[in-house]
């Protein structure tokens, strides 16, 4: 059987995965915020360092496919997405 820390990192996972199927204006919306009260109470041992270090996951994630997009669209998507300090005009 699955255990629960093999689901939840599958659900991060996803949730990086599902970037794709959405607008770049809207990727904040991709990650959602996971509560450490979600997580049954056996696996939670010190909930604050828990929270944070989920927190600290998900801000990784978000940054990883906001480099990957700077990196890899045109630079009229780069200035509408991102502003015109990232466009190469």
């Amino acid at each position: 059987m699955e255990s629960y820390l093999k689901k939840l990192e599958r659900k991060l996972n996803l949730n990086l995965q599902s970037v794709a199927l959405v607008p770049p204006e809207t990727l904040d919306d991709c990650f959602h915020k996971l509560h450490i009260k979600d997580i049954p109470e056996v696996y939670v041992k010190h909930e604050e360092w828990m929270q944070t270090l989920i927190d600290t996951y998900i801000e990784n994630m978000k940054e990883m496919v906001k480099w990957f997009l700077r990196e890899n669209l045109c630079d009229e998507c780069k200035k509408k997405i991102f502003g015109e300090k990232y466009a190469k005009i």
